[in-house]
């Protein structure tokens, strides 16, 4: 199974590489892999006047299986011979929880924003709310 057929398994929408020489906080990790899946459209369509109770769920939905393919991805990566780092909300959770004494004596990465990693792969653009916003 290539790449591909492992995102589309996986029911990504659109997936994209980027350059992250500049900004990688990580030795040798040089290239990230941007993806997202679209939130349903007609949860988007009823927002009237900011979140409601299915959008919430959607997130929360879309949020843990992102999550879960990173961790598959990265998994993937590694068994063809390569780094790989999944950035995930439960790793940044743990990055976040630890004091500042053990962040200084640990060796742990900092997150590069996942609409960074999406904008230089090219899978759309910030949009004024700050949102990354696609053509999907």
């Amino acid at each position: 199974m290539d790449l591909e057929e492992f995102l589309l398994k996986e029911d990504i929408t659109k997936y994209g590489f980027a350059d992250i020489r500049d900004i990688t906080p990580i030795n040798d990790l040089n290239y990230a892999i941007g993806f997202y899946k679209t939130y349903n459209k007609d949860t988007i369509r009823n927002i009237v006047n900011g979140s409601d109770i299915n959008y919430i769920k959607e997130y929360r939905y879309l949020t843990h299986h992102l999550d879960k393919v990173s961790l598959s991805l990265e998994r993937f990566i590694k068994d063809l011979g390569y780094k790989a780092y999944a950035q995930t909300i439960e790793r940044f959770k743990a990055y976040y929880n630890k004091s500042a004494d053990q962040l200084l004596k640990e060796d742990i990465v900092n997150q590069i924003p996942h609409k960074t990693i999406a904008t230089k792969a090219g899978l759309g653009w910030i949009g004024k709310p700050g949102l990354l916003v696609t053509k999907d």
